[in-house]
């Protein structure tokens, strides 16, 4: 398929079914007069709730199909009616027999995003691997960060204003001195992300003439946590994690961050979170990755770090001696120097169930 079929909503609808089967082959048939049937009334597909809602010219392709293929029975409970909603889930349930028994959640989980496993999953370290524990980056990997600072900068200027309004100053001022002078001034080279806003805030509270300028500054800074902590997670974040758990994972976090897990939907997900920060060292270290080995009671190569950014969390998990997984949710091209520290590449976190599961065989 090429990339506009491939993005088409039809197609990937029809996909969708096709690895829903127990007969990929035969399968193929089913896939090819569904989109034949499509193509002049294309479906509405949800990539996200991984759907895909049928006008009536597909609800009858899709009956034509199943009824000469015997894939599904042909009754009330079966019916597509049109604008019908089906997902991979529905159609197991639907389709009675043995193929339909005993399959478990992690299967459906792994059929629900198998659309995406076509879409940018690479798998490069082939064979079984014996994992032990899971472990996340937090930022740009299970949320999108940017908005979720930009909202936290905002409260706590707005705090500024409302509680302490004789500090005045701007955003761009703030910045500059807390990555410039407060940042040299740190006994961790600003390693904690947290005590050198802390710092920062203390300072211009200080220069505006408050008489406990840290107290200021513990006030200012729980209003900006609890922005900070206010994460949207990606979808599927969650249902992928309670899957590994189950599966016996020990799963955890290593963030470079200041968000607090245990504010944050991960709070029940994750067994542990290592702050980098204040660790005094910030990944690409090995230190919060071997700590993180030593919560998780786990050896480094049957650990496996999955985290966005190249620097930061391949190469620095690569060098700890774990298996790495690259999240490349912006699609970005690898760059060939760190084709030999990735074990695979996923475009989204719903993929990593049926990694797993890959690498589990």
């Amino acid at each position: 398929l090429d990339d506009s079929m491939r993005r088409s909503g039809y197609v990937r609808a029809a996909l969708m079914f096709v690895i829903a089967s127990n007969s990929p082959v035969r399968s193929l048939s089913f896939a090819a007069a569904f989109i034949t049937k499509s193509t002049l009334h294309p479906i509405s597909y949800s990539s996200s709730r991984r759907t895909a809602t049928f006008p009536a010219p597909q609800c009858t392709a899709l009956h034509h199909v199943a009824a000469h293929r015997n894939t599904l029975q042909r009754n009330t409970a079966t019916r597509c009616a049109p604008g019908d909603t089906i997902s991979p889930a529905r159609l197991l349930r639907l389709r009675g027999g043995t193929f339909a028994q005993g399959l478990s959640s992690r299967t459906l989980v792994s059929m629900q995003s198998s659309d995406s496993d076509l879409l940018g999953m690479q798998v490069f370290t082939k064979g079984k691997l014996d994992i032990q524990a899971v472990t996340f980056d937090l930022d740009d990997t299970l949320y999108d960060n940017l908005p979720v600072i930009m909202k936290a900068v905002k409260a706590m200027f707005e705090e500024f204003e409302k509680t302490f309004p004789k500090i005045d100053v701007t955003s761009d001022v703030f910045r500059a001195e807390m990555i410039g002078r407060q940042k040299e001034q740190s006994p961790d080279a600003g390693a904690d992300l947290g005590a050198l806003r802390h710092r920062t805030i203390a300072f211009f509270a200080k220069e505006a003439g408050y008489e406990t300028p840290s107290l200021v500054a513990d006030h200012v800074m729980q209003v900006f946590l609890r922005e900070r902590s206010n994460v949207i997670l990606f979808p599927g974040v969650l249902e992928t994690l309670d899957n590994l758990k189950r599966c016996g994972f020990k799963l955890g976090a290593i963030t470079n961050g200041n968000a607090d897990m245990s504010k944050t939907p991960l709070k029940e997900a994750l067994e542990f979170c290592v702050s980098a920060g204040e660790l005094g060292q910030l990944k690409p270290s090995p230190l919060p990755f071997l700590h993180a080995l030593s919560l998780s009671a786990s050896q480094p190569s049957r650990t496996v770090h999955v985290g966005d950014d190249l620097v930061t969390d391949v190469s620095g998990a690569h060098r700890a001696g774990m298996r790495t997984v690259w999240y490349n949710g912006k699609l970005k091209p690898l760059p060939e120097e760190y084709k030999g520290m990735i074990d695979a590449v996923i475009t989204d976190i719903r993929q990593l169930d049926g990694l797993v599961d890959q690498w589990s065989q």
